[in-house]
């Protein structure tokens, strides 16, 4: 096995862009209270939000449940569109200037309709899938989050 030497991260600081607007500075604090720094130009932070998508595996979301504390991101708005020429769509989220952007395989947003369409039938109620995306049945009202 290798051995990997790693800083734990206590806590993160923040971000900031740098004055030229080619990295973010990501702050964060260690176990022993030490800040560090790390330069993220734009392909850098694409790479570290798909590694930090990764990283939800931690602790695994089961189709069909609520989740409660982690990862919860809200976001104030939202664009949605048709990529010519394909069967994909992109879904944006927006929260302020910041924005996280998903690439919708065919067919999903019929299912994000079909759910969104229980949902509000039901009044805040949830939905749950199969395997195939198909709601096989909906659920309510939504736990707090």
């Amino acid at each position: 096995m290798v051995e990997v030497t790693a800083t734990a991260v206590a806590d993160v600081i923040g971000i900031m862009k740098t004055d030229d607007g080619q990295h973010v500075l990501l702050g964060f604090r260690d176990r022993g209270g030490v800040e560090h720094r790390l330069a993220l130009d734009k392909k850098a932070v694409a790479g570290m939000l798909e590694c930090i998508f990764e990283a939800t595996s931690l602790a695994p979301l089961p189709k069909g449940l609520v989740p409660k504390e982690h990862y919860l991101l809200k976001p104030d708005w939202s664009e949605l569109w048709g990529l010519q020429g394909t069967n994909e769509t992109l879904l944006t989220l927006f929260r302020g200037e910041r924005h996280l952007s998903f690439l919708l395989p065919p067919g999903m947003v019929d299912q994000i309709c079909e759910a969104a369409d229980l949902i509000l039938a039901t009044h805040s109620g949830s939905v749950v899938t199969d395997q195939s995306g198909k709601v096989k049945q909906a659920i309510g009202p939504l736990v707090d989050a």
